[in-house]
């Protein structure tokens, strides 16, 4: 059992990205969700397409349009089997990258400067290679 923030982790929670799926954190700023009042559920959740997301307030379920629409099990059931392989293989990556997707995605839809400033801010994320991952993860 590991502490982590006011959290007790053990079993099937291994990280912030089980607490998102299991509802126990926010699912746009990861802010551990309790019993909160204030938690809302994926608006697109219902009995036979059901969504884990829970967000902490209205302001982050407003700024989750701007990528939860395409990962929501609800509205898009062919993300199911991608954010299942992110959890098996524990490669966070990959979900990383299936956010920058979604986000890009979901701006050009909205209008070319959303979308051309969001594509600048993914333009200027450093790359590293997993040779160069390899190198500097300082395990003998």
């Amino acid at each position: 059992m590991m502490m982590w923030g006011s959290w007790m982790l053990h079993g099937g929670f291994r990280d912030i990205f089980d607490l998102q799926k299991q509802s126990l954190a926010c699912a746009f700023c990861t802010t551990p969700l309790g019993d909160s009042p204030l938690a809302l559920a994926c608006s697109a959740s219902n009995a036979t397409s059901p969504c884990a997301a829970r967000f902490c307030n209205r302001l982050c379920l407003v700024r989750s349009a701007q990528v939860h629409p395409l990962l929501c099990s609800a509205r898009n059931p062919a993300c199911v089997p991608l954010l299942n392989f992110v959890r098996e293989t524990e490669w966070m990556t990959l979900h990383a990258l299936a956010q920058c997707m979604s986000r890009l995605l979901l701006a050009d839809q909205m209008n070319e400067k959303a979308f051309t400033e969001d594509w600048e801010f993914v333009k200027s994320l450093a790359e590293l290679g997993m040779e160069e991952r390899f190198k500097y993860s300082f395990r003998l």
